[in-house]
């Protein structure tokens, strides 16, 4: 299909950790981007928006086409070659340009050897959940040599944010320009600290939000998560390296690969081959709690006439979700884990089943017995939850499809606490379908009483993915004005597929306006995506 142009406005991004770089001369915008070496999730990609400023809203109001073909193609990365799926044979994946109420048609053809579905991430999509991605939660996976379009309607989404399936490199920076880097977290297990030797970073904005410019050394950023930081180019001509740094928390390096990724800023014009040394950044540590958490707090909303926000005053709901490591038993202790185990993840003590079809078509057509609605508001057990000596039985979640109903416009409050069973860590935690304001955080366990006296309910950031800190919380506040099935879960991919994930449903509101689109008629069903091999649809060699 032809795609439509974006308009007046536009912009240019990378995906998977790849940092694009964005000069703007003379009204027109010009762009260099960089591959991360660790290409961790082949279809982890980026989609980028931005507010139209140079023309009328009408103007903007545009219906892009485009067709994305997911195809196995053969890559070559570090001396290793490997089959990993690609978008119209790129990796990454296509850059979308849109403005801010737009709307996006993407047919996505697989061509893959199994059934998948590809999530628009930090994407609202009011009304319309059917495209939202999520397999088993708003949909089944597409099957294999078959397509599905995905219908997507921009609302107040600015900045960065992606999409994605359920080398050494230098940039060239000319000196006196300001440059805007958009960073996308990829990664499937770490957080990361991003820096430049001898450059301030100023960061300008978190998951598609505008915040309050503020000037720092390095950045944190979490699995999920998208951020756009402003550079000056005002260093002496030479070279200067980019680092990234995992950032882990918990002290099992063992486990993790901590390599240092790198690349090269290069003034424009200058003569490189005399330099002794090249600056590295000052980063700090894989277990620097600490700075990751003195990071975050500095991020605040815009919130000026421009860019408003609404963060609920009063709260209808208030819940609180613990998220923890845990240990599920198998047959005849036959697993390969602790104790004859396997490792589970759960919130509130509850590990997510897959149901047998998606909830978002069984809430919609009324089937029953696919979910309960019986998902704790509150942990079941009350213990300190930081505490490194705790029970054992607090290893063993329970195992189901448990959702939580929400009417629409409720206004909710989650805390997020997390715990140290099995094994405490920071979580990224991202609910789809909304944005949301984080008004506090804090380390070690919630104090319902005291806490919320220090909440920030003037300019708190506004997200859709939070970093629960390690040993620590997270206060978040919403209003359920779309309704659908949403999911709620740890970016963290192990967390997620071991089970840290519920569902929200929220009703329709009074009006068609504020009601739930109906499916569309093509939507996959769940028997054509069975798993028909021995590796549950999963080809080793797509690692």
């Amino acid at each position: 299909m032809a795609n439509q142009e974006a308009g007046p406005c536009y912009m240019y991004c990378a995906s998977n950790f790849n940092f694009s770089a964005r000069r703007w001369s003379n009204g027109i915008e010009q762009a260099t981007d960089m591959n991360s070496h660790r290409a961790i999730l082949p279809l982890q990609l980026l989609f980028c928006l931005v507010c139209c400023s140079l023309a009328s809203q009408a103007d903007c109001r545009t219906t892009h086409y485009h067709d994305f073909v997911v195809a196995p193609t053969n890559y070559t990365r570090l001396c290793s070659s490997k089959n990993i799926l690609t978008i119209n044979g790129k990796f990454p994946g296509p850059t979308l340009y849109v403005n801010k109420g737009d709307r996006l048609i993407v047919n996505v053809v697989n061509l893959a050897p199994w059934p998948l579905t590809i999530h628009w991430h930090g994407l609202l999509n009011p009304g319309n959940p059917w495209s939202d991605g999520p397999e088993y939660i708003t949909m089944c996976g597409i099957p294999a040599g078959t397509n599905f379009t995905h219908d997507l309607h921009l609302s107040q989404e600015e900045g960065t944010i992606w999409y994605h399936a359920h080398r050494m490199t230098r940039f060239g920076f000319e000196h006196g320009k300001t440059y805007l880097l958009r960073l996308v977290n990829g990664a499937m297990a770490t957080g990361h600290f991003f820096g430049i030797a001898n450059h301030t970073l100023k960061v300008v904005g978190r998951d598609g939000s505008y915040l309050k410019p503020f000037d720092t050394d390095f950045v944190v950023i979490s699995p999920g998560q998208t951020m756009d930081i402003l550079v000056q180019a005002n260093q002496t001509e030479g070279l200067y390296y980019i680092g990234l740094n995992p950032y882990i928390a918990v002290n099992e390096t063992l486990y993790y690969d901590i390599t240092v990724t790198t690349a090269l800023v290069e003034y424009e014009g200058s003569n490189t081959t005399s330099q002794t040394s090249i600056p590295f950044p000052d980063l700090p540590g894989v277990l620097d709690t600490t700075a990751a958490y003195d990071f975050v707090v500095q991020e605040r909303s815009l919130a000026s006439e421009e860019h408003p926000i609404d963060v609920p005053m009063e709260v209808d709901s208030r819940f609180m979700f613990t998220v923890s490591m845990n240990l599920q038993r198998c047959p005849n202790d036959s697993c390969k884990g602790i104790l004859g185990t396997r490792f589970s993840a759960s919130m509130n003590n509850v590990s997510l089943a897959n149901p047998s079809i998606d909830v978002l078509d069984a809430y919609y057509q009324h089937v029953q017995g696919v979910y309960t609605t019986d998902f704790p508001s509150y942990p079941p057990y009350l213990y300190n939850f930081t505490d490194d000596d705790l029970p054992d039985s607090l290893r063993y979640p329970e195992i189901g499809t448990r959702v939580k109903v929400l009417n629409y416009n409720e206004t909710v409050e989650i805390v997020y606490q997390g715990t140290a069973v099995l094994q405490a860590i920071n979580h990224p935690m991202h609910l789809h379908g909304y944005d949301f304001y984080v008004v506090g955080r804090g380390l070690g366990n919630f104090d319902p009483d005291e806490d919320p006296l220090n909440y920030n309910l003037v300019d708190p950031p506004r997200e859709n993915t939070v970093g629960v800190p390690y040993g620590g919380w997270a206060a978040l506040r919403f209003r359920a004005n779309n309704p659908g099935v949403w999911l709620l879960h740890c970016h963290f991919e192990r967390h997620f597929t071991w089970g840290m994930a519920t569902v929200f449903i929220v009703k329709n509101g009074p009006t068609n306006e504020t009601s739930m689109l109906p499916p569309p008629s093509y939507m996959p069903k769940c028997s054509d995506a069975e798993i028909i091999d021995n590796n549950g649809g999963y080809d080793p060699s797509y690692q």
